[in-house]
């Protein structure tokens, strides 16, 4: 298996009836010129902008805290129904640096993967807005903050790594009648806000 904290490995794969699963090359380095099949890979010290994108998926390397990604991306809105919608951000320094990106997955789940290498210190953080209407589900090993107001619908599911909330919305959206369920199946789960009650059941 791969070496999840090998931040240079592409970790999306493509699946159909003849061959079965394959891994999934990278077909842009930045979002210009993109479309609802691009899957972009950015490495980069410098912030980078999506402007308004609808991509399959993408991966985002940061190399310094400068390194932001902002814009406005719709995420696997080509993809065939499950196949999910492929998010992949690392970040190398022993720090923090904090995405504006706001991400839409329409119908599809959100699959979202983090690697942190740098240490213990090492956080992606995403304050943009985060919405779809089947759930976010993270894999990999980094340190995740969210802190958007987001409105996703559907479970968060943690697979691994350590996940914290930094606000009662971060788990997605909150109505009068209930929050959305997080599923914990491996990592950690960190309520950050203070003087806030989070509803969501944990399961």
């Amino acid at each position: 298996g791969a070496n999840m904290q090998n931040t240079d490995l592409p970790l999306f794969v493509t699946y159909d009836n003849t061959d079965g699963l394959q891994a999934a090359a990278f077909t842009h380095t930045s979002f210009s010129g993109t479309g609802t099949g691009s899957i972009v890979d950015i490495n980069t010290g410098a912030a980078a902008s999506a402007g308004t994108s609808s991509v399959q998926a993408f991966r985002m390397r940061s190399t310094n805290t400068a390194a932001v990604l902002s814009g406005t991306i719709t995420v696997g809105a080509a993809a065939d129904v499950g196949q999910g919608a492929g998010m992949f951000f690392a970040h190398t320094p022993n720090d923090t640096v904090t995405h504006t990106v706001t991400l839409n997955m329409g119908s599809q789940e959100g699959m979202l993967y983090v690697a942190t290498p740098g240490g213990g210190s090492g956080v992606v953080a995403l304050s943009g807005v985060i919405s779809g209407s089947n759930g976010l589900t993270r894999f990999g090993p980094g340190l995740l903050r969210l802190s958007g107001a987001n409105t996703f619908t559907g479970p968060l599911t943690l697979n691994s790594g350590e996940t914290r909330l930094n606000n009662v919305s971060a788990a997605g959206l909150v109505t009068a009648t209930g929050t959305n369920a997080i599923n914990i199946n491996g990592g950690s789960l960190y309520f950050e806000a203070s003087g806030q009650r989070y509803k969501n059941d944990l399961v």
